[in-house]
């Protein structure tokens, strides 16, 4: 379901057709410095665009990435509400104290009913003291049942799949500078070919939320 959720924000944001519809003529657009277009269009997808005079593959990227900035601030919201959430349940559930601890220990919560069952297990496997927790009340653990451990497995998996998911809408972000920029190059030398050359930037995959740049030539 999270899959389906992430595609379809994808799409809805997304496949946005680059449309290469060029409002001014070449000579003008010849007078306009390129470097500074690129330069626009690494700063915000778009402006580069509109500084060249294509209006209509500006908005379409400006599009693009305020849903890509929206959908990345859903998901870090998510991932943060979520991992609140899993504290809180370890808290109830487990005894610990959740303050000052390292990522490190919350993902140990996943695996093991107490501090003691995890020092143990550690120390005959790695032979390694210091990857043990201090044996003070400061880090103590025991799960009520297995069945919460389970559970809080589950709300942590889901904390981190959402900060995942928004590292790679930022990923998304900068492939899609990288389009604006390769579109300047479109627009200073192709600028005659408004009608027949477009970028695509769409899902691929709905089972892995892959995307692809496609390119189209019409004759």
């Amino acid at each position: 379901m999270r899959r389906v959720i992430l595609v379809l924000l994808l799409f809805f944001f997304l496949q946005v057709s680059l449309e290469a519809t060029i409002f001014e003529t070449t000579t003008e657009i010849s007078k306009k410095s390129i470097a500074k277009a690129m330069g626009l269009s690494l700063l915000l997808p778009g402006l580069g665009e509109y500084y060249l005079g294509d209006i209509k593959t500006a908005f379409n990227f400006f599009a693009v990435e305020a849903g890509i900035w929206t959908t990345t601030s859903y998901f870090y919201a998510r991932g943060k509400w979520l991992e609140e959430d899993y504290k809180g349940f370890a808290v109830s559930y487990a005894s610990i104290n959740p303050n000052g601890k390292s990522d490190n220990f919350f993902e140990k919560l996943c695996f093991y009913l107490t501090r003691d069952q995890y020092n143990f297990e550690t120390l005959l496997m790695t032979e390694n003291k210091s990857l043990l927790f201090p044996e003070t009340d400061d880090y103590y653990w025991q799960w009520q049942s297995e069945e919460y451990m389970n559970e809080y497995h589950r709300m942590w998996t889901k904390s981190k799949t959402a900060y995942r998911d928004a590292r790679i809408m930022l990923a998304i972000a900068g492939v899609n500078r990288f389009i604006s920029v390769i579109d300047i190059l479109r627009i200073r030398f192709f600028s005659g070919w408004g009608e027949r050359f477009t970028i695509i930037l769409v899902p691929q995959n709905l089972n892995n939320t892959s995307l692809g740049l496609g390119v189209r030539m019409n004759f």
